[in-house]
C-alpha cells in the first residue's frame, strides 16, 4: 500500500546548524526488539500479518487460488500459512527479511503491506521459525531466529532445484493452549469467500447482508447484542471502529456493522491493530458512516415497498424496531400512507395473562400492548368483558384451546371485548363464548368440614424466593400465605422481593409458602383451612425464638450491650488470670454467646419489621433481673477499655471479692 504524504511543510526564519537525526548503530538490536514486539496480540498479529502477505502475492499475480492455512493441532503444533504467489528468490528473502523496513509494496494500493515489519511477526510470539520458498524452480529453506539481545538472524538451510509451482510457506512452533482456532475464526470470517481455507475449509462466516449492490458495508445479522464490535476492514485487517463513531451506528442500528474500505482509505498503527486517527482517517470514518445510514435507510424503504399486506409490512416494521433506531430518522413507518403502530390501545381496559412473569399478578388489567410483545401472543379472545381478570378455570380451557389447535400457549393471552389489531397483526382469534363451552377435568378434594371443594393452581415460593404455579392438589405441607402488597416496596425493588420469599421459606421450612392476591384469600381458606397469615406465623415464629431465651442470657446480653465493651475484652479477661469469684467467671466465660442470641432476636425483629408493612414492633424485655448478675457487683466494670488491661481487670476482681467476702460488702 502506498504510504500516505503528511503534508507537513516545513518553513521557519531560523539559520542556525541543522542536524539531521539518525539510529545509533549500537543500539539496533535494541529498536529491533521494539519493532518485532510491536503486537499487543502476537496470536493475531502472526495470523494476520503472514495471511495478507500470502493473500497480497495472489493478488500480485492475479490468482483466484485461495491461500492455505493449517492450524495447530495436539499432534501437530504448528501454525502453518502457505500461498501460491510470486514466490521468493534467496535474494528476495535477504532483501525483505533481513532488515526492518524493508517492503516490496509502497508503490501499489492492490497490496496490504508497506511497513517492512509484519515478515518479521513471528518473532513476537516464538523464538524461531521457519520459511520455505519456491520461486522459478528453486526451492530455498530459512531459519529465522531471534537472538538473547534481541536481534532477529536468518539461516540458509537448503537450496535445491525443484519442479514445484512457486510459492511461500511460513511454519511457526506454537504453544499448548493456544487460541488460533478462534483468531483464525474472527479473521477469515470478514475475508472474501473462496480466498482462505482453513484446515482444507472454507472459514465459517455471518449470517447478514450487504446493503447495497456496491458491497461495501455487511450487516451481520448474528449479533445484535452489540457483544461484538463493528470494523473497518481494509485489505482483509478489521481495524475496530472508534467508540464515537460506534455510537453513531448504534443510534441508527444495533447490530454488527462490517464496513469494507478501499486500500489506503484510512490510516493506521504500525502494529496494524488500530486505526490511526489522522484527520484523513477522522474524514473517511465520517463518510462511511453516511453511507451505511443512506444505504440503510434505503434498504428498510425497499423492504417496505415490497409488502403486499399490512400484516407484512408491520412485520418489518417490528423486526426493524427491535433492532434499529431508524424510524426517528424516517419520521415514522408508514404503510400505503397508514401509520404503522408501535403500540395498541383501546378505550376499554382489557386483560393481559402473562405466564412468562415470576411475579403473582400474572393477569395485568392495561389499556395498551405494545407491538413487540405481540409476537409472543398465540392467542386472541374476543368477547371478554368481565372486570375481573381470567380466572383459573378460564386459563385451563384457553390452554385446552391451544392444545386442540396446535398453538403455544407458553406466554401472553389476551382478554379483550373486540379486536384492536385493524388487520395490523395475524394473531389467531377465538370469541369468548368458545372457550366457556370447553369442558376441562377439576380435581376435587373434600374439606375437613367434609364439604367438597375445588382445587386450582396457586403461586408458591421456590428455595430461591421465585413464584412457580403449583398444583394445589399436590400441596401436602401446612400453608402460610400473604398477599403481594403486603411486602413494602418503599424499601425493597423487585430482586429484594425474592430475597424477602427466600428468608420466608429458609424460616419455615415444614409450611408451603402461598403468595395469592387478597381476592383469592377465601378460596385459599375454604381449600386449606389451617392455612396461616404471614403476620401470625412470623409472631409465633419470633414468640418461639423469645421463649428459648432464659431471664440470665437477656441480662447478660443486654448488659453488655449497654456497656458498649467489644465481644473479645471478655476473652482476654478470661485469659489474663485465675478469676477467684466463680459466679463471675461462669458469666464472663457465657456473655459473648449471650451478646448473640439476643443480637439475633433484635435482628430477625427487625429484618421482619423491615420486609413486610404489617410491623413487628418488638423487643427484648430489657427489664429482666440484672440484679443477679455478679457483674453488678464490681461497678468499675462498666468503665470503657477493659480490654486494655485485662491482667489489672482481673486484680481489681480478686480484690474486689476478697475485700466483700471479709467485709460482707462489695468493694
Amino acid at each position: 500500500m502506498r504510504p500516505q504524504a503528511t503534508g507537513i511543510r516545513k518553513t521557519g526564519t531560523f539559520t542556525g546548524q541543522h542536524i539531521e537525526m539518525s539510529i545509533d548503530t549500537n543500539a539496533m538490536a535494541h529498536i529491533m526488539s521494539v519493532l518485532t514486539n510491536l503486537y499487543s496480540d502476537p496470536e493475531m498479529a502472526v495470523l494476520r500479518e503472514y495471511s495478507c502477505n500470502a493473500r497480497d502475492s495472489h493478488l500480485a499475480i492475479g490468482s483466484t487460488r485461495p491461500i492455505e492455512v493449517t492450524l495447530p493441532s495436539p499432534i501437530e503444533q504448528y501454525l502453518v500459512i502457505e500461498d501460491f504467489g510470486l514466490g521468493l528468490s534467496l535474494d528476495d528473502i535477504t532483501a525483505i527479511y533481513s532488515r526492518y523496513g524493508a517492503s516490496t509494496k509502497r508503490d501499489t494500493d492492490e497490496q496490504t503491506g508497506m511497513l517492512g515489519l509484519g515478515s518479521k511477526s513471528a518473532l513476537t510470539y516464538a523464538t524461531q521459525f521457519t520459511m520455505t520458498s519456491v520461486k522459478n524452480g528453486v526451492k530455498v529453506e530459512v531459519l529465522i531466529s531471534v537472538k538473547t539481545n534481541g536481534a532477529g538472524v536468518m539461516e540458509v538451510m537448503d537450496t535445491v532445484a525443484t519442479d514445484q509451482a512457486n510459492g511461500v510457506r511460513i511454519t511457526i512452533p506454537t504453544r499448548p493452549n493456544n487460541s488460533f482456532a478462534s483468531k483464525a475464526e474472527e479473521l477469515f470470517s470478514l475475508w472474501p469467500a473462496g480466498s482462505v481455507l482453513v484446515n482444507g475449509q472454507a472459514p465459517k462466516v455471518p449470517s447478514g447482508r450487504f446493503l447495497s449492490d456496491a458491497r461495501t458495508t455487511f450487516l451481520d445479522d448474528e449479533d445484535s447484542s452489540g457483544a461484538r464490535e463493528s470494523v473497518v476492514v481494509m485489505g482483509g485487517v478489521p481495524y475496530p471502529l472508534p467508540y464515537e463513531y460506534t455510537r453513531k451506528i448504534s443510534n441508527t442500528l444495533n447490530n454488527r456493522v462490517v464496513i469494507y474500505a478501499p486500500m489506503g482509505a484510512v490510516d493506521f498503527v504500525p502494529s496494524r491493530e488500530a486505526m490511526n486517527m489522522t484527520p484523513r482517517t477522522e474524514k473517511a470514518l465520517e463518510g462511511f458512516i453516511a453511507d451505511f445510514e443512506a444505504q440503510y435507510l434505503a434498504l428498510v424503504q425497499a423492504e417496505f415497498a415490497a409488502c403486499g399486506t399490512k400484516a407484512e409490512a408491520f412485520a418489518v416494521a417490528t423486526r426493524v424496531r427491535g433492532s434499529s433506531g431508524i424510524e426517528r430518522k424516517m419520521g415514522s413507518f408508514t404503510y400505503k400512507g397508514q401509520d404503522i403502530p408501535s403500540r395498541f390501545g383501546s378505550d376499554k381496559n382489557f386483560w393481559v395473562h402473562n405466564k412468562g412473569t415470576w411475579s403473582s399478578r400474572k393477569n395485568q388489567r392495561t389499556s395498551g400492548f405494545y407491538a413487540r410483545d405481540l409476537g409472543k401472543t398465540p392467542l386472541m379472545v374476543t368477547g371478554y368483558s368481565g372486570e375481573g381478570g381470567p380466572s383459573a378455570v378460564m386459563r385451563a380451557k384457553v390452554d385446552k384451546y391451544c392444545d386442540d389447535n396446535g398453538l403455544s400457549h407458553s406466554s401472553y393471552m389476551i382478554f379483550i371485548t373486540e379486536s384492536i389489531l385493524d388487520g395490523w397483526v395475524d394473531i389467531p382469534t377465538v370469541d369468548y363464548a368458545t372457550i366457556k363451552a370447553i369442558k376441562v377435568p377439576r380435581a376435587a378434594v373434600a374439606s375437613r368440614a367434609g364439604t367438597v371443594v375445588r382445587q386450582e393452581d396457586w403461586d408458591t415460593i421456590d428455595a430461591n424466593g421465585r413464584i412457580e404455579e403449583q398444583d394445589g392438589a399436590k400441596i401436602t405441607k401446612p400453608v402460610i400465605y400473604y398477599s403481594p402488597v403486603d411486602i413494602d416496596d418503599s424499601r425493597w425493588n423487585s430482586v429484594d422481593r425474592e430475597s424477602v420469599r427466600k428468608r420466608m421459606v429458609n424460616d419455615f421450612p415444614t409450611y408451603t409458602i402461598i403468595e395469592a392476591g387478597k381476592g383469592r384469600h377465601a378460596r385459599l381458606l375454604r381449600e386449606f383451612p389451617t392455612a396461616k397469615t404471614y403476620d401470625v406465623a412470623i409472631k409465633e415464629l419470633l414468640d418461639a425464638q423469645r421463649a428459648n431465651i432464659s431471664d440470665r442470657t437477656v441480662a447478660l446480653g443486654t448488659w453488655n450491650q449497654r456497656n458498649s465493651h467489644p465481644s473479645h475484652a471478655w476473652d482476654k479477661i478470661a485469659k489474663g488470670g485465675t478469676i477467684n469469684d466463680a459466679d463471675l467467671l461462669a458469666e464472663v466465660s457465657d456473655i459473648a454467646t449471650a451478646e448473640k442470641t439476643v443480637a439475633d432476636y433484635v435482628n430477625a425483629c427487625a429484618v421482619w419489621r423491615k420486609c413486610w408493612k404489617v410491623g413487628m414492633n418488638r423487643n427484648l424485655d430489657l427489664t429482666a433481673p440484672t440484679t443477679t448478675l455478679a457483674l453488678n457487683n464490681y461497678p468499675l466494670l462498666w468503665v470503657h477499655g477493659i480490654d486494655r488491661h485485662p491482667e489489672s481487670v482481673v486484680q481489681y476482681i480478686n480484690a474486689a471479692f476478697a475485700a466483700a467476702n471479709t467485709k460482707g460488702t462489695p468493694a
